[in-house]
């Protein structure tokens, strides 16, 4: 898979160990809006996160929207976009090295709707599963007064599908 962008913070040195985690986000377009998570706070996110060991991309994907938006992927209809890289000092031990490689993907999904399942970071955080401009969550994003950490990977990918999309006629329902 291409990789899109990188974000390397080089506040390390290489011989630090290195946590590696590996991220799966997908897009979900309707009528020019994109599914998203967004927080209390108004921080727009793509819904995805980590892939647990045994799994698959795909099968990664398709929990993570499921749990953080209620909608069901049609798996036929999952394409590679890109990836983005992010290496810093971990944020929570700055004795090691993170590393997240974040997987995009685009793809459709059914008509149906569930419950979200979120964790509980997710609904401390006040999150819920909207349908957003991306310019919208761009601007908000940007104004948001939060650790840049928390949105800077989805803003800057959210930039660069801006600049480089082709629009797709996506289905859902939020």
């Amino acid at each position: 898979m291409r990789t899109i962008f990188v974000l390397d913070e080089k506040n390390y040195t290489d011989d630090m160990p290195c946590e590696e985690r590996h991220v799966v986000r997908a897009l979900i377009e309707r009528d020019g809006k994109l599914a998203m998570q967004k927080s209390a706070a108004g921080i727009y996110k793509i819904p995805g996160g980590t892939m647990d060991p045994e799994e698959d991309r795909a099968d990664a994907l398709s929990r993570e929207v499921l749990e953080e938006t209620g909608l069901v992927i049609v798996r036929s209809t999952i394409t590679e976009i890109g990836a983005t890289v992010e290496k810093r000092r971990d944020l929570f031990d700055p004795g090691k090295i993170f590393l997240r490689l974040t997987y995009f993907y685009s793809c459709r999904v059914t008509g149906e709707q569930f419950p979200l399942h979120l964790t509980d970071s997710e609904r401390d955080l006040g999150f819920t599963a909207v349908w957003a401009d991306p310019l919208d969550a761009i601007a908000a994003n940007e104004k948001a007064d939060v650790d840049r950490h928390c949105y800077e990977r989805d803003t800057r990918f959210l930039e660069w599908y801006v600049r480089n999309r082709e629009p797709v006629a996506m289905q859902g329902s939020i």
